[in-house]
């Protein structure tokens, strides 16, 4: 923005001697304020009239679901690493089945079926007991079957409604976001399928 308002002024300065060129640059001037203006007022509309605070790993807490395996596992390795304000992030993850590799110190593990409010709650109450509120929340948890709709067993079809698409976003949601409406800070992530876009034979979830 700076160098964009340091531009115009030199403009401004060079065009004194014509008043038509003077006039249009002040008006050009005069537009470019009001749209930096309004960005900005949109920005603090958005973000409930709060400036965003620089990061800092050692205050998030991130929860991944889904991340044992997967794009999930690589976003788990990926935030563990972060530096930012201290070490590596604090990860949480929720998933039905244990990683298979060795997990770095601040990565934790707890078993849990996104589909079943009673199981995201033991996990959530046993991660609020030892590591606090989670800031982050990121729904990744997913199943993925190969085959034609023709043949796809009904059971497999309601496991990727309620996984993939619709019932494990919401009850994570009810469970994790009360916490960070209440501290006024977080972050709700959602992963989706580029098969929303891009049809993939036989797959049919």
């Amino acid at each position: 923005m700076g160098s964009e308002s340091h531009y115009l002024t030199q403009l401004y300065r060079a065009a004194e001697s014509s008043p038509a060129a003077k006039g249009l640059l002040g008006g050009l001037f005069a537009c470019y304020a009001i749209n930096k203006a309004s960005s900005l007022l949109f920005h603090y509309v958005l973000n409930n009239w709060h400036s965003a605070e620089p990061w800092n790993s050692q205050q998030e807490l991130v929860l991944i679901t889904g991340g044992s395996s997967g794009i999930g596992k690589k976003i788990v390795e990926e935030l563990s690493e972060r530096k930012g304000g201290g070490g590596g992030v604090k990860v949480m993850i929720i998933d039905i089945k244990e990683p298979e590799s060795t997990l770095a110190p601040n990565i934790y593990f707890y078993e849990a079926n996104v589909t079943s409010t009673d199981s995201i709650k033991a996990a959530a109450e046993k991660i609020r007991a030892k590591h606090g509120h989670p800031t982050v929340l990121v729904n990744n948890a997913g199943v993925l079957t190969n085959g034609i709709i023709l043949d796809e067993p009904e059971s497999m079809i309601w496991k990727s409604f309620k996984v993939n698409n619709t019932l494990a976003h919401f009850l994570t949601v009810k469970e994790f976001l009360p916490s960070m409406v209440q501290q006024n800070r977080g972050h709700v992530v959602t992963m989706a399928s580029m098969a929303s876009f891009r049809t993939v034979g036989e797959m049919v979830d």
